[in-house]
């Protein structure tokens, strides 16, 4: 099964670029039970979650998996519940911060191979804001599946999204609001270099009526079974051309640092370890 959102997110943005110009640790704590998880993170201040995980009783879900985290830091608080049964999902998340409260409600349901997904947000002045998606995917053949999602939001603006990812030829994706802004990406495995490493080349750009080609993105994806190497070259067409380099480490721990430069910013580097 494929929701609407993961058509598009890996192949539209192949980098981990949230970490980038800050430092982060993490340590994760289990439970003797194996239920409750504590992770400690550090990235501009403290900040820590504790995951609980168990199974309630509801009068019409019968036995249902019960999902609670909270988080806090010095700026926030945030409480995320997660209801589970079969093919039917409910999140409910609550933040209190300095400048108000915000939550935010999502209803996930398949309907065999279609998943819908319904999200509601009220921001700190009452506001509510909505969308409503729905993907599926299905095979080609035994290496090719083609992925199609369609979502409207509370301004009745229309999306669609089609993907494609084979074990052949690689994987494509083309996303649209009907109007004036489309994505496209790519990335294409190169599977007649053998030198330990699997690698791949894509890229991503956007697609406006003034700009057919805006904001184009080259990467470059070197990947073994301990670790993957990432190189990326965003808006090479100007000159605010931004060229960067992940490594990320799955063993002994997880690590991620990334190196960039922008005539704006200069050199900035990275880090995101978690132990």
């Amino acid at each position: 099964m494929v929701k609407y959102g993961d058509i598009s997110k890996d192949r539209l943005k192949p980098f981990d670029d949230d970490f980038e110009g800050k430092i982060k640790l993490a340590a994760k704590l289990a439970g003797a039970n194996d239920k409750t998880a504590t992770t400690l993170k550090w990235s501009n201040g403290i900040s820590a979650k504790v995951v609980h995980k168990t199974s309630v009783n509801l009068p019409v879900f019968d036995e249902t998996s019960l999902s609670q985290t909270v988080e806090f830091s010095s700026k926030d608080a945030t409480l995320t519940s997660e209801f589970n049964k079969a093919c039917t999902k409910f999140t409910g998340k609550w933040n209190v911060a300095a400048q108000g409260t915000t939550s935010e409600y999502t209803l996930q349901k398949a309907f065999g191979p279609v998943v819908a997904v319904a999200n509601s947000k009220i921001d700190t002045e009452g506001s509510i804001s909505w969308k409503v998606n729905a993907a599926f995917e299905t095979k080609a053949d035994d290496q090719t599946t083609v992925q199609v999602g369609g979502q409207v939001n509370d301004e009745f603006k229309p999306a669609l999204a089609l993907g494609v990812v084979s074990g052949a030829f690689g994987n494509l994706m083309f996303s649209t609001d009907l109007a004036k802004k489309h994505s496209s990406a790519s990335l294409f495995p190169l599977t007649f270099l053998d030198f330990g490493y699997n690698l791949s080349v894509g890229h991503s750009a956007e697609h406006t009526s003034a700009k057919p080609f805006n904001a184009p993105s080259l990467v470059m994806v070197a990947a073994n079974k301990c670790h993957t190497i990432k190189a990326k070259y965003a808006n090479f067409d100007s000159q605010e051309a931004v060229p960067s380099v992940s490594l990320i480490m799955k063993a002994p721990f997880a690590f991620t640092g990334t190196w960039s430069h922008s005539a704006k910013k200069g050199h900035v580097f990275g880090v995101n370890m978690t132990l």
